[in-house]
């Protein structure tokens, strides 16, 4: 046994103080690197989806208190009208936001919208969607650039494919265009979302560990998409049992009534008890009044 093994608890917490004392004077001696706190948007709006995710699997209220916080932060922060910019610190946003920021942000915009039946999330993101494709789309095919098309200070515009530690912009936008164009009718959107997937020919089947989330948007195009409405006064309650489910290539729209402005939830009367409806396409099956029931359906 170590000599050190034998010290009292209280003993080897004191050695260990004294001599992280005596590391911090000899640290002191020399330049202090600089910090780097600056807050990057694209990481921070993946973060966002993460909380959403954990909270759908966890069901803990901060994880989703702390996503609708965070988010709200990035738009005040980080936004000017249709702008959205890379950085802020200091309270000063700067450098225009390139692909992968707009497409990370959308993507927590659609995931924070599903877990928390905030509908008017689904409305921005058509919008920075919307801001996207007029600025950052490639002028003779359906792929985007990394950059808009004001950027003046490069002399030529690159397209990123490949996710990597985290996912291109390309794939975030694919998919973002794919998951919109269900919960908001917009078909011309998922045209431009296969064409994306097109684009590619072989490389995600060639190089799979390469094209990982090009590939979960190609599996759900060949699988279908789960479409999920829940509709009446519980909506919200049920609406945390539901998303807890594991559903592979599911989408979620919660509300206290039917709402026309969303296809999912148009004509759709629930009656005293809240209404859960499984559609594929639209189509929809006869609804149910539990979660169970519904698991049952899928």
């Amino acid at each position: 046994m170590a000599a050190w093994e034998k010290l009292p608890e209280e003993a080897f917490r004191e050695i260990l103080k004294r001599g992280r004392e005596k590391l911090l004077e000899a640290r002191k001696k020399r330049v202090r690197p600089q910090l780097d706190d600056k807050v990057l948007l694209g990481w921070n709006a993946l973060a966002v989806s993460g909380l959403c995710q954990a909270y759908a699997a966890l069901s803990e209220p901060r994880y989703l208190e702390l996503a609708v916080k965070h988010l709200d932060f990035l738009e005040t922060h980080m936004s000017k009208g249709p702008l959205l910019f890379h950085t802020w610190k200091a309270g000063q946003a700067r450098i225009p936001a390139f692909l992968d920021d707009h497409a990370a942000f959308i993507a927590a915009q659609i995931e924070l919208a599903q877990v928390s039946g905030q509908l008017h999330r689904l409305d921005q993101a058509a919008d920075r969607t919307i801001y996207v494709l007029a600025h950052f789309s490639e002028e003779a095919g359906p792929l985007f650039y990394f950059t808009p098309d004001d950027q003046e200070d490069i002399l030529l515009r690159k397209k990123e494919l490949y996710d990597s530690a985290t996912p291109s912009g390309n794939a975030l936008m694919a998919r973002n265009l794919f998951r919109l164009s269900v919960l908001l009718d917009r078909p011309e959107w998922k045209v431009r979302a296969l064409a994306m997937l097109g684009a590619l020919g072989t490389a995600c089947i060639r190089f799979p560990a390469s094209f990982g989330l090009w590939l979960s948007l190609l599996l759900e195009v060949v699988h279908g998409t789960r479409e999920i409405a829940i509709i009446g006064p519980s909506a919200n309650s049920l609406l945390g049992e539901t998303v807890r489910l594991f559903i592979p290539h599911r989408l979620i729209m919660a509300s206290l009534e039917s709402n026309d402005a969303y296809p999912l939830l148009k004509g759709k009367e629930a009656s005293r008890r809240t209404a859960l409806f499984f559609c594929e396409n639209y189509v929809c099956h006869q609804p149910v009044e539990s979660v169970n029931a519904l698991k049952a359906l899928l």
